[in-house]
């Protein structure tokens, strides 16, 4: 698991990206923690400071959609909330849009981990709610994706969503597969991403996994069936308030 501590250092053994400089010699990479498609999430450190940040790197965006993005950071470095990464810059290199955040301590959900259990689901079911209910609450008309590649758990039981690029009205352009409207709501990528958390499967095959309840017997009835209804296509929650509110009702 390639985790971040308070002053990282390249995981022995883990797949790392030749250490380069980043806006302008501002920030040097020392790690990937994520990479698909046109999507990475880089570990980098400030120039003259051992504390490291994230940087989220899009690539395959056209010369309009940089400028466009670009346009739009006011907008990120204005969002405040403890379940969100913090936006400290955003730029362009290599024709790649890059966004630079701070979260902490922590890894990915993606992150080759133990199981959670269901107080832990809970807990970042809830965050990852609270994450989106602010996100709608600034009238921002397009959430990002959220997946466990995208959330991060700092080491004090924080999550932070590091999808940040989306909120500038950019996406990773190549998907190759489009997945049915309902997969791509929020609501369904916290299910998701809290049955990944609890089972191991991946999202992407979520829908072939037997019944929850069956991987995890340990699991109450009442959390198994709130994860399953946002995973549903007819009879989903109504907004991630709703869930939410499922959610903090499950017995401890």
């Amino acid at each position: 698991m390639v985790a971040i501590s308070s002053t990282h250092t390249p995981a022995k053994g883990a797949a790392s990206p030749a250490r380069r400089n980043l806006g302008q010699g501002r920030y040097l990479v020392t790690d990937v923690l994520h990479a698909s498609g046109d999507r990475t999430l880089l570990v980098g450190r400030p120039e003259g400071l051992t504390q490291p940040v994230l940087i989220e790197r899009i690539t395959g965006l056209s010369k309009a959609a940089l400028a466009d993005a670009l346009r739009r950071t006011d907008t990120l470095m204005a969002l405040a909330h403890p379940n969100l990464a913090r936006a400290v810059e955003c730029f362009v290199a290599d024709a790649a849009l890059h966004v630079v955040m701070v979260a902490g301590p922590g890894a990915l959900l993606s992150d080759p981990r133990g199981l959670v259990d269901g107080r832990e689901a809970v807990d970042i079911g809830t965050q990852m709610c609270n994450a989106v209910g602010y996100l709608t609450w600034r009238g921002l008309p397009q959430p990002p994706r959220i997946d466990p590649a995208t959330v991060y758990l700092t080491t004090a039981g924080r999550v932070k969503l590091t999808n940040l690029a989306a909120l500038l009205g950019v996406r990773a352009p190549r998907r190759v597969v489009r997945a049915p409207a309902h997969q791509q709501a929020p609501i369904f990528g916290i299910g998701a991403t809290l049955h990944h958390a609890l089972t191991g499967w991946p999202p992407r095959v979520v829908a072939d996994a037997p019944a929850l309840a069956t991987l995890r017997p340990d699991l109450s009835a009442a959390c198994c069936q709130a994860i399953a209804r946002a995973l549903s296509a007819t009879d989903t929650w109504a907004s991630p308030a709703e869930l939410r509110y499922a959610l903090l009702q499950i017995p401890g």
